[in-house]
């Protein structure tokens, strides 16, 4: 196998800009296919391939130890530039037309506008949490996305005060929301008992808070792979080590798929079922953004509780993800970066 190109030799923005391109080719491709197949998996598939994308980008922000380019402000505007455009191909391609062209209600925006606001609000949050739990987890672990044939930064280290904060910080999120939400609760749900300790968020709010959740998981995933790879990783790359690291390897990816599959499906139980019902008194405060946040008047699911997938359709899902993640640390490897846990000597703090 050739050794990667210099860094300096390979310009990382157009390289970003055609893996986000041709993330989105694929999502129409697979998508055409879901239309005329009818298959789910395909459609499930197109989906994370959009995604990738928004996915990359918060581990990147959180790992990268690669020295700062002189033009700081460059990169920024190119990630932001980038997910944008994926943002709302995203958006064009992957949404339903019966979601985006139902009719419009009196009094509430348009189903296009309330749909992009889902997305948009559905990629910022999980923004916002894969890159604040991912800096934890490298200040946990010391993992990076790391030059090869350069110098690198070092990561900073873990406080307590820290992850006392960032702790506080997610439970406080969770339950002032599940507190803001049934304080209305005489007025728009309708169940026999209350949520149970671990349901967070109304099945209305899925739209966006998944994003929140899936925040949370990704740096772990992550994290569960890069360990996989370096652990079964054998110092020289002969044919005889390479059958050798293979079935060991294999067998730790099976088990962490089955694992990645059963946290997949713990977070389907964050979310307790909400009856939405018309008259609300819009002199609270606040009121139209309540409904908004539990999916009306757009959101079919917010009137019925969700049907459980099989459990196969998870597998199906955490079987992807890790072939998502390693496609992606191919490429981080062919543009001469690699993700690990070994740090060469620093020469700053991340």
């Amino acid at each position: 196998m050739p050794n990667p190109k210099s860094p300096k030799s390979k310009n990382h923005g157009i390289a970003a800009a055609q893996a986000a391109l041709g993330c989105i080719c694929a999502g129409v491709i697979l998508r055409l296919i879901a239309q005329k197949t009818e298959l789910e998996p395909i459609a499930e598939a197109a989906n994370s391939i959009l995604f990738v994308p928004c996915t990359f980008a918060a581990i990147w922000i959180a790992w990268d130890l690669s020295t700062p380019p002189k033009k700081r402000s460059l990169k920024p505007i190119l990630i932001l530039a980038i997910l944008s455009v994926c943002c709302l191909a995203r958006f064009f391609i992957a949404s339903y037309p019966s979601l985006i062209h139902s009719q419009s209600i009196p009094g509430y925006c348009s189903p296009q506008r309330f749909w992009l606001s889902m997305q948009v609000l559905h990629w910022l949050g999980f923004l916002i949490v894969a890159i604040t739990t991912g800096k934890a987890v490298q200040w946990v672990c010391g993992i990076g996305i790391r030059l090869i044939d350069a110098q690198n930064r070092m990561p900073k280290t873990l406080s307590l005060a820290r992850m006392a904060l960032l702790v506080t910080l997610c439970a406080a999120v969770a339950l002032t929301y599940q507190r803001w939400f049934l304080c209305f609760s005489l007025t728009i749900l309708r169940t026999e008992t209350s949520p149970t300790w671990f349901e967070f968020f109304p099945v209305g709010a899925r739209p966006w808070a998944a994003g929140l959740v899936g925040g949370l998981l990704l740096p772990v995933h992550w994290l569960a792979i890069t360990a996989i790879l370096e652990l079964t990783r054998l110092p020289k790359v002969t044919d005889s080590n390479r059958l050798l690291e293979l079935p060991f390897r294999i067998s730790l990816i099976a088990i962490w798929c089955m694992l990645a599959a059963a946290l997949n499906f713990a977070s389907s139980k964050l979310y307790f079922s909400n009856l939405l019902v018309n008259g609300l008194d819009h002199s609270i405060a606040s009121s139209r953004w309540l409904e908004y946040s539990i999916g009306s008047p757009y959101i079919i699911p917010a009137f019925y509780a969700l049907n459980d997938p099989p459990m196969s359709f998870y597998l199906f899902k955490a079987t992807l993800q890790i072939c998502l993640v390693l496609v992606c640390t191919h490429w981080l490897g062919r543009l001469g970066y690699r993700v690990g846990f070994k740090s060469d000597k620093p020469n700053s703090a991340a």
